[in-house]
């Protein structure tokens, strides 16, 4: 259980008191003894993102690591696909503190919620964005989306075109074939 997504609370007499493990660790000195009737709990709140598009792996992947950037994220997810992957569309969907976007002169009057959605975007077709990535830290529930290469919908197009006309091909030889076994051919 990584130490950063680890909290412990002590429960005492009717009271109890909450730390990070990672914090615990940092400053033995601020430790407390443990007492008859202590309660102690300890809790992981497991930290995750998302992968979707065209990425290797679609789904859900843990941190494990206590300052994951977007580059490893998407290196844990699968990369781009070489086939399939718009390296200009890479964008992350983050849930901002509105206060945070507010102080930094962003209007958000039109958003309700203590949270804003705002979306990131990397392009990997700029050699500044791999040095971005590599500096952009991951948050928890961060939303990679890797966008698919437009010659990839047309494919998608000529796939669909390719099996309608099969199928009638298809149709029009079972009635050929029909029509000869009826009349006995």
């Amino acid at each position: 259980m990584p130490g950063v997504e680890t909290r412990i609370t002590l429960q005492r007499a009717g009271r109890s008191a909450t730390v990070q493990y990672s914090s615990l660790v940092a400053r033995p000195g601020e430790n407390v003894y443990v007492s008859p009737g202590d309660t102690i709990i300890v809790d992981r709140d497991r930290r995750t993102y998302l992968a979707l598009g065209a990425a290797g792996l679609n789904g859900r992947f843990d941190f494990e690591e206590s300052n994951l950037m977007l580059s490893e994220a998407i290196g844990k997810a699968g990369g781009l696909l070489d086939s399939r992957a718009n390296p200009s569309v890479v964008l992350v969907y983050r849930l901002v503190p509105r206060v945070f976007l507010s102080d930094i002169g962003v209007n958000v009057a039109r958003f309700g919620g203590d949270t804003v959605p705002v979306i990131f975007r990397v392009n990997f077709k700029d050699p500044a964005g791999f040095f971005a990535a590599r500096r952009f830290p991951m948050q928890d529930k961060d939303i990679i989306y890797i966008g698919n290469a437009e010659t990839v919908e047309v494919q998608k197009v000529l796939g669909v075109i390719n099996s309608v006309t099969s199928t009638a091909r298809g149709v029009s030889n079972n009635v050929s074939d029909t029509r000869s076994a009826v009349e006995g051919r």
